[in-house]
C-alpha cells in the first residue's frame, strides 16, 4: 500500500535515504553477487561463495584479499579501504570479511562485516 512518501510507504526492498546507507548497501550487494549472475555485467560480484567448501589456506586468503581490493577499486573507485580482513573458519565452512572504509571527498566512514556460510 503506497500512501505517501515516508513511514507508511510499503516496499519489497529496503529503501536507503543517505549516501552512507546506499554505499553500504551497494557493497553488500557486490559481496553477495556471484560472477555471472548479472547477464550484462558478468564480471560483477565478489564471488566468495565458491570458496566456502574449498580448502582455505593462507595463500587462498591472501588471494581473496587482493582480489577484493582490486575489484572494489574497479567497481567502487570512491571507496577507500582503510582495513580489510578475510578470515576463514574451515570447520564450519565460513568466510568472514571485515571491511573498514571511507568515501573519498566526504566525511563518510563505515565498517562492513559480512559472513558467508
Amino acid at each position: 500500500v503506497y500512501k505517501h512518501f515516508g513511514e507508511d510507504l510499503f516496499s519489497f526492498f529496503n529503501t536507503t535515504f543517505t549516501t552512507q546507507e546506499a554505499i553500504k548497501s551497494n557493497l553488500v550487494n557486490w559481496f553477495l553477487t556471484n560472477k555471472g549472475e548479472r547477464p550484462l555485467n558478468p564480471d560483477f560480484g565478489g564471488n566468495l561463495r565458491q570458496f566456502i567448501f574449498q580448502q582455505i589456506n593462507n595463500d587462498t586468503l591472501d588471494f581473496l584479499q587482493e582480489d577484493i581490493q582490486d575489484q572494489l577499486a574497479t567497481y567502487f573507485p570512491s571507496v577507500i579501504i582503510n582495513d580489510l580482513e578475510v578470515m576463514s573458519q574451515p570447520d564450519i565452512n565460513t568466510i568472514n570479511v571485515i571491511l573498514k572504509y571511507q568515501v573519498q571527498n566526504t566525511n563518510i566512514s563505515d565498517t562492513l562485516n559480512i559472513t558467508f556460510d
